[in-house]
């Protein structure tokens, strides 16, 4: 019997609450895109600069990342990677919010949890896992 690893499982549960977070936000975006959300998501981008693309457009960036993202996330499919461009996503949500912590709470720890999974990846329950165990090669 294969031993229950509980860092492994903590690492899970907070894959499927912050994935599933940004697959809600991001499923919501995509299905009922509202005017003043276009506004404020692409607002976001412009205020740091970023013109390159209409507001629209960052919109939909930003819709399609959340909800790709969270989706892997949730998967633990190439978790580092997802945990990243979310965690460029809440740093634009920050910055349009404020830095001040009442204003961005809830952005704070949605970016601390991505960070938390940058540096420790999906681990053992993810498909990530299951992909890479099963490419390995028996050399005995």
């Amino acid at each position: 019997m294969k031993r229950f690893h509980k860092g492994c499982a903590g690492i899970l549960i907070v894959r499927l609450v912050i994935g599933a977070v940004f697959l809600y936000h991001g499923i919501t975006k995509l299905l009922m895109p509202a005017a003043g959300m276009m506004e404020f998501v692409g607002g976001a981008a412009t205020n740091m600069g970023l013109t390159f693309f209409s507001n629209e457009t960052w919109f939909w960036i930003v819709a399609i990342a959340e909800t790709v993202g969270g989706a892997m996330i949730v998967l633990g499919l190439c978790t580092r990677c997802a945990a990243t461009v979310l965690g460029i996503v809440m740093l634009f949500a920050i910055n349009t919010k404020g830095w001040a912590l009442p204003q961005a709470e809830l952005d704070y720890v949605l970016l601390g949890s991505l960070i938390a999974l940058l540096f420790s990846g999906s681990k053992r329950y993810s498909l990530d896992h299951a992909m890479c165990k099963s490419r390995e090669v028996d050399t005995h």
